[in-house]
Order: structure tokens, then C-alpha cells, then sequence
């Protein structure tokens, strides 16, 4: 069941509330993807290592998909694990290289 009403037109002249025109969430986000910017901004070397943890309504795997973006954006190579209810980020090396997929055909033995 829902409710209807009759409105003015001129509901739909209104601007925005806001001066940015960005609804509350849109801000969150925002300032979220500044604050990992410039937490991955900081990852120069390999024993430069952070936990990020979601909180409030933040996902563990949306976190993760905008930790991928946002290293892509700054050409920045990560190494991403699962932490606990977070995850584990750093410089990609070798050693933090993933073994997950198909084995190289040499390694299958036939």
C-alpha cells in the first residue's frame, strides 16, 4: 500500500539542498575515497602496510572494490588480503604475489 497525494509543479523547480548538489551518502562516499586516497597515497615501500576495517554500513567487499579503483587511479600496484573483518593492504611484490587460478601447464604435469 502506498500513499499519493496531488503536489505542486513547482516541487520539481527546486534546486538541491545542498550548495555541492550531493545527497548525504554521495558526501560519505566522498570523503571515504579521499581519506583511502591518501592513506594509499603513503605506500612508497613494502613495509608500508595498512588494515582498513569497514564500519557503520560500509561492506568488507565494496571496501575492497574501491581500494582497487582508487589504486588503479594513482597507478599504485597493491597487494590486498583478508584481515579479520577488513583487509590487509600494501605494495604488490612477488612475495604477496596470488596463488589463486589455473596452475602454468609445466606445473599440472601433463
Amino acid at each position: 500500500m502506498v500513499k499519493i497525494r496531488r503536489a505542486d509543479p513547482a516541487l520539481f523547480a527546486q534546486k538541491p539542498s545542498s550548495a555541492d548538489g550531493l545527497t548525504p551518502r554521495q558526501r560519505e562516499r566522498r570523503r571515504l575515497d579521499q581519506q583511502l586516497r591518501d592513506a594509499l597515497d603513503q605506500i612508497k615501500t613494502r613495509e608500508d602496510v595498512f588494515v582498513v576495517t569497514p564500519t557503520g554500513e560500509e561492506k568488507a567487499t565494496t571496501l575492497r572494490g574501491r581500494l582497487v579503483r582508487i589504486g588503479q587511479e594513482l597507478g599504485v600496484r597493491l597487494a590486498i588480503r583478508k584481515h579479520e573483518n577488513g583487509w590487509l593492504v600494501g605494495m604488490y611484490t612477488e612475495e604477496r604475489k596470488s596463488n589463486r587460478g589455473r596452475k602454468p601447464k609445466a606445473a599440472q604435469g601433463g
